[in-house]
């Protein structure tokens, strides 16, 4: 009985064999591949936008729904970053500034961020009580730690942003405000869940403006929130996160944050050139967290993020010939499965770091004309 058996089991192998290799070559195709990416920019044009450049020929760039506002993520750092640059190099900021790590804590909500501000304290703050005011900013661009972006906040708040703004050119993006605020709006142990309300756009800042206070300086009821928000139970289901992000997230164009890294990089006189050295010593993290990047670039900056169904990133790169180029690529209204797998594999930034070797805007064009 055994004998005859053998050619079933060993078929049975072959046939599971078979499937799982059809099941990862259709993930591949459909999820992870270079082509799989094209496809998707190409089926879903509305809810992407790109803008390409070759700032030392700007008759070749590439804008594909570059003046819509999308949902930005730690993106919007880039105006952080830049207001905290123009402080710094103007001396009203002292980038060696001591920063107990227990200020940082007082905005650190658990489980908003991926885990980066751990991270970020894990790498840089172990063991310390302090950190320089550069390196909670550094916390911010490099590792993505929102506590260090609100509380770098915090510390922006004679800043003239509307001016800012103007200098700059940016016409679609929104005035700053904390990240805190807004995943307490989103539920809280006091309020509860966001419900659709009609409600203001003031309205809307002035209750996040009230719940960041309130966990930032309200011991009791920081320590309240924060064993809420740990009992897995009490999470926000992803569709409410999504609704009130679409509708209240910090937002900005591709045309915007492009010129955001123009004037870093000194393609027009936005910015003094301390501001830009300061903002390139941050941006350009790249290499120093993969030294592998140097191979393919001279200098690499970058800014990416992140919330559900939305994938952001923003690059600044100059190949070992000294070409420049600059690119950013904005994803919204993502289905899951796509954000889920993508944001595990970084296969979009796959496509963007080709692009941003061969100065090829052609990747995006074609796919999305």
């Amino acid at each position: 009985m055994q004998l005859k058996n053998k050619p079933i089991i060993i078929a049975l192998v072959v046939a599971l064999g078979l499937m799982t290799a059809a099941f990862f070559f259709t993930s591949y195709t459909r999820y992870t591949s270079r082509q799989a990416v094209l496809n998707y920019l190409s089926q879903n044009t509305a809810n992407v936008a790109v803008a390409c450049l070759d700032p030392t020929n700007p008759q070749v760039d590439f804008f594909h729904n570059g003046d819509e506002p999308f949902p930005l993520g730690s993106t919007f750092k880039l105006v952080l970053l830049t207001a905290y640059a123009e402080d710094a190099a103007a001396g009203r900021l002292d980038p060696q500034e001591n920063i107990p790590v227990s200020d940082l804590e007082k905005f650190y909500l658990p489980g908003t961020d991926g885990g980066a501000h751990e991270e970020f304290i894990q790498a840089r703050g172990a063991g310390n009580a302090s950190l320089k005011l550069d390196e909670v900013v550094g916390g911010m661009v490099s590792y993505g730690s929102n506590a260090a972006t609100d509380y770098l906040l915090s510390r922006l708040e004679a800043v003239d942003f509307p001016k800012l703004y103007l200098r700059l050119g940016l016409e679609q993006t929104s005035q700053p405000f904390s990240f805190l605020g807004l995943y307490l709006f989103i539920k809280n142990h006091e309020t509860g869940m966001y419900a659709e309300e009609e409600l203001t756009p003031a309205e809307v800042l002035a209750e996040q403006s009230r719940l960041e206070n309130l966990f930032v300086n309200n011991p009791a009821w920081r320590a309240a929130e924060v064993d809420f928000i740990r009992k897995p139970t009490n999470a926000a289901p992803v569709n409410i996160q999504k609704q009130v992000i679409h509708a209240y997230g910090l937002r900005g164009s591709a045309r915007d944050i492009s010129r955001i890294l123009l004037a870093a990089y000194g393609y027009h006189a936005a910015l003094p050139p301390e501001t830009q050295a300061l903002m390139r010593q941050h941006l350009e993290w790249p290499a120093r967290m993969n030294p592998e990047n140097t191979k393919d670039f001279k200098t690499l900056a970058s800014a990416s993020g992140a919330w559900p169904g939305v994938l952001t990133s923003a690059w600044y790169a100059q190949t070992p010939e000294g070409n420049p180029h600059l690119l950013v690529v904005l994803y919204r209204e993502m289905p899951d499965d796509f954000w889920n797998t993508w944001i595990t594999t970084f296969t979009h930034q796959q496509l963007e770091t080709l692009a941003l070797v061969n100065g090829d805007c052609a990747l995006f064009s074609n796919a999305l004309k």
